[in-house]
């Protein structure tokens, strides 16, 4: 259901943004991001929303990353990912992180 999910917006936003073209399911760019090895010294985290049927948890995954998943309403989780406070709160203890 996921990858059908994401494909729906191409259809409405595909044709104001290139950057979901980017993100859809087996896009060039996204095999390219799965396949390069991560920077080294650096730590990359992902973000995820527990719900989200666009971009599901699964799927959000980078081979070495840290992966935090924060909860979501289902159905909308993928809308207020810019807006959700536990997002917000994630990104902020990531970048924290880096800092030490």
């Amino acid at each position: 259901w996921a990858p059908v999910a994401g494909l729906l917006g191409v259809p409405l936003l595909g044709w104001v943004s290139k950057g979901v073209w980017q993100v859809i399911p087996g896009s060039q760019l996204l095999g390219e991001v799965r396949k390069a090895p991560l920077p080294e010294g650096i730590e990359v985290t992902t973000v995820a929303i527990d719900g989200d049927i666009i971009a599901p948890p699964g799927r959000c995954r980078l081979e070495g990353a840290r992966h935090v998943v924060v909860p979501g309403i289902p159905l909308v989780a993928h809308q207020w990912l810019i807006l959700s406070v536990p997002v917000i709160e994630a990104v902020a203890e990531a970048l924290r992180a880096g800092e030490e």
